[in-house]
């Protein structure tokens, strides 16, 4: 969903060929759609929501700097059962953090990870 009247966007439902999982791929895609929101659009906020129970997706959530919300208990019925979402965030005032180490990490220095830059 993308609302231009409060400059937020949300990013969902990421699909990559199983020829790019474990690649740079999936992280320098975000990054670009990330600095086309922030940087050419002025957007305030991007969220970041998936199933509670998509590890990897919230793994990747995190590794990226996105930030924690909450969860939505019983969201929606998924499938026949209750499914749980989780959200997370990115606002501009963190990504120039965040845009910094996803710079180094795909790059420039690539001794850290994209995780340990965020945290560090």
């Amino acid at each position: 969903m993308i609302v231009p009247n409060h400059g937020r966007a949300e990013i969902g439902h990421v699909w990559f060929s199983p020829t790019v999982h474990k690649t740079k791929v999936n992280t320098e895609s975000q990054f670009l759609l990330l600095k086309h929101l922030f940087d050419h659009h002025l957007y305030r906020r991007v969220e970041w929501k998936c199933d509670t129970l998509n590890q990897a997706s919230r793994t990747t959530a995190t590794r990226m700097g996105f930030l924690y919300e909450g969860r939505f208990r019983q969201h929606m019925v998924i499938r026949g059962r209750n499914r749980d979402t989780d959200w997370f965030a990115m606002t501009d005032k963190e990504w120039g953090r965040c845009k910094i180490n996803f710079e180094k990490w795909l790059y420039g220095d690539e001794k850290l990870s994209l995780m340990e830059l965020n945290n560090g």
